[in-house]
């Protein structure tokens, strides 16, 4: 959560986007997801993008970091 309310505010400066923080699914609206899911490793993480979502997945704070920094 704490990576998700971070990157909407690193987003939003430079690129003058503005996201909507939400814990509901809005079918056929454009998402940025992030997801929890155990087995990871630590600094791991998944991550899917298609034309209209992008899904971060990991098990760890680590994983959802790398994500966002290194992409």
């Amino acid at each position: 959560v704490i990576y998700a309310d971070s990157f909407t505010t690193r987003l939003a400066m430079p690129a003058g986007i503005s996201l909507e923080r939400t814990d509901k699914e809005h079918a056929g609206i454009p998402a940025i997801t992030f997801n929890t899911q155990e087995g990871l490793p630590q600094e791991g993480y998944k991550l899917s993008v298609t034309p209209a979502n992008i899904s971060i997945t990991a098990s760890q704070p680590h994983g959802f970091f790398y994500a966002l920094i290194l992409h």
